[in-house]
């Protein structure tokens, strides 16, 4: 009766016990699915990492390039920018090259070398001072191509190498002087077609020159040629203003000046001495010298001729010439200081109608052919003379000399 009464007890328990473990298996299949949805979370999470990590280093490889292509366009720009402070010496081919880069110089540069053949400087622009070529006779070619200005003084002084100046193509102002001299390779100033400002005296000492041409110059300092031998003509056609002296001295081959042919104003002295091939001094648009007039020891000229000249600042001295009159001054107005018509032995006539006034004294001399009687007519229209008055040992005529206040 007592197991009876408990066997439904017992299969009730067995029941319960088949209905938890069922339970616990679903269990665990829900917990497979989790996760492997977990599983599918982590692969997601990795493939947004990537995508990220992508992103980040392309932009970051933009930016390395964007900062040195432009840290290299600064550093190209402030050397291409840069002058050299103080002077320079050139004399051996690491000098010359530690200069290449520079596009300007603030101080002198000098060139004297024993070494170097080819003188290259292809990016100098400016020399903030004097250019100075001394004593480089090995010295065949010069690249300054680039260069336009020169502060001071441009000097080529024995540089027997060169035939023509085509390294300085792009020049255009010469502040101070331009100088050439004891270089007798130098045949032309080929090259300098674009020089229009040479501010002090285009000087030519003791070389071979042939030709001058300065198409583009303008205005300059003055002109001083002394011992050039072979040059027979030169040409400055927009040369209207000289605001020194001109000084042509032993330049035996020069034939004509009709190089000053568009000078209109000589500031200074206009000075001729032993240029004995020129026969004819022939100055069409000069206007006004500023200083003397003076041919002297120039018995090759025949005829001086200045028609539009009104004004002599100073004296006019004609020495030593073969001039036979003084028509070709028709317009002359004023000589600021003396008159001397000396040694002159084939002037004949003396004409200035235009002349009123001279400054200081008045001294014809020794002129064997020009009758004094010509003489004491032309001074008696001059309305001003400001010194004293000397005639004596021309040609002898009823006039007679005036000789008390002669220098001895």
């Amino acid at each position: 009766m007592t197991h009876l009464t408990l066997l439904p007890l017992l299969l009730a328990l067995a029941l319960l016990s088949a209905c938890q473990s069922s339970s616990s298996s679903g269990g665990d299949d829900d917990s497979d699915d989790d996760s492997d949805t977990g599983a599918d979370s982590d692969t997601d999470t990795d493939t947004d990492t990537d995508t990220d990590t992508d992103t980040d280093t392309d932009t970051d490889t933009d930016s390395d390039t964007d900062s040195d292509s432009d840290s290299d366009t600064e550093s190209d720009t402030e050397t291409a920018a840069e002058c050299f402070e103080g002077d320079y010496l050139i004399s051996n081919e690491t000098e010359m090259g530690s200069l290449v880069p520079y596009t300007c110089i603030n101080g002198n540069l000098t060139v004297e070398t024993d070494t170097i053949v080819d003188l290259e400087l292809p990016n100098l622009e400016n020399v903030n001072g004097n250019l100075q070529f001394l004593a480089s006779p090995m010295i065949e070619s010069i690249d300054l191509t680039s260069l336009v200005q020169v502060e001071g003084d441009l000097e080529i002084d024995d540089l027997d190498g060169i035939t023509n100046l085509l390294g300085f193509s792009s020049l255009e102002t010469v502040s101070g002087d331009l100088l050439i001299e004891n270089s007798n390779g130098i045949v032309s100033l080929e090259g300098l077609e674009d020089l229009v400002t040479v501010g002090g005296e285009v000087r030519f000492a003791s070389i071979t020159i042939q030709e001058a041409d300065l198409p583009s110059l303008v205005s300059a300092g003055g002109i001083r040629w002394i011992g050039v031998d072979y040059i027979t003509a030169f040409s400055f056609p927009l040369l209207s203003e000289i605001s020194g002296d001109v000084d042509i001295t032993w330049c035996d081959s020069l034939a004509n000046l009709d190089g000053l042919g568009a000078v209109e104003t000589i500031a200074g002295d206009f000075y001729l001495d032993d240029v004995s091939d020129l026969a004819t001094v022939y100055l069409a648009s000069l206007v006004e010298v500023g200083g003397d007039l003076f041919l002297d020891f120039e018995y090759a000229i025949e005829e001086l001729s200045a028609p539009q000249l009104t004004d002599v600042g100073g004296d006019l001295k004609l020495v030593l010439t073969s001039i036979v009159d003084l028509d070709g001054l028709p317009n002359l107005e004023s000589i600021d200081g003396a008159l001397h018509v000396r040694y002159n032995n084939d002037m004949s006539s003396i004409q200035m109608d235009s002349l009123v006034s001279i400054g200081s004294n008045i001294w014809f001399d020794s002129n064997g052919l020009l009758p004094t009687c010509d003489i004491v007519d032309f001074l008696s229209g001059i309305d001003t003379v400001g010194g004293w008055i000397c005639i004596r040992d021309n040609f002898a005529d009823s006039c007679p000399d005036q000789e008390a206040d002669c220098p001895v």
